[in-house]
């Protein structure tokens, strides 16, 4: 129990990135729940939109429970691994949902209403399926955009090289352009089909993955002091 409580209180360098994740996530799913109760344009299985925003919203609030990571220079075995676990449940909570709430819900959704509102939010759908299921396999960390994969196998394996780390870390990296396609066509949809709310929405997702990175700066500055 003692080095639990050490991780949650070592993870507190961590708290700017999990505040600020959790409050776009919310923000985000708070636009969806707004928009399937907007009666202005009638479609078809509007309530998927609610479950899709309570799923993301449960899913963010689990994540509290668990903390990220020690910020120690020289973990012991112990904490590496506690570390190690934590990352893959952080990661799992996330993106195993989110297939669902993004990848399955707005496929479904675009689908039964493509003859009035067109394909892109099916694409969107699609996308966000790939993202997601990708996510899951190569433990994306909702909290910096990067798939933290690599370097458990690190950690775990001690790979040869930083090279091999570097190359593995970019390939798996790819996935995430799947995350932006999905919500370029969402943006296409809400513009064309002139949803304000997903129109926000889809604004509130780019500004969240592109300051999400950001707030990792004051971070990475305290671990190399």
């Amino acid at each position: 129990m003692a080095i639990i409580f050490h991780f949650w209180f070592s993870s507190l360098g961590h708290f700017v990135p999990i505040a600020m994740y959790s409050a776009y996530r919310i923000t985000f799913s708070v636009f969806l729940i707004v928009s399937s109760r907007e009666r202005s344009r009638e479609t078809l299985h509007k309530n998927l939109l609610l479950i899709a925003a309570i799923i993301n919203i449960v899913s963010t609030v689990l994540i509290f429970f668990f903390p990220i990571g020690s910020t120690a220079y020289s973990p012991t075995v112990e904490e590496r691994a506690l570390r190690n676990l934590f990352i893959i449940i952080a990661s799992l909570i996330t993106y195993i949902p989110g297939i669902i709430s993004f990848g399955v819900v707005f496929f479904i959704y675009g689908y039964k209403n493509r003859r009035q509102i067109g394909n892109h939010l099916m694409y969107s759908g699609v996308f966000w399926l790939v993202f997601t299921i990708w996510a899951s396999i190569s433990l994306f960390s909702p909290f910096s955009n990067t798939p933290q994969l690599s370097m458990i196998l690190d950690n775990i394996f001690n790979l040869p090289s930083f090279l091999v780390y570097s190359i593995m870390f970019q390939i798996l990296a790819i996935g995430s352009w799947f995350s932006v396609l999905a919500n370029i066509f969402l943006l296409i949809h809400a513009f064309l089909n002139k949803d304000q709310m997903l129109k926000i929405a889809g604004l509130i997702y780019f500004v969240w993955h592109a300051t999400i990175g950001l707030s990792f700066i004051p971070l990475s500055i305290m671990m190399f002091l």
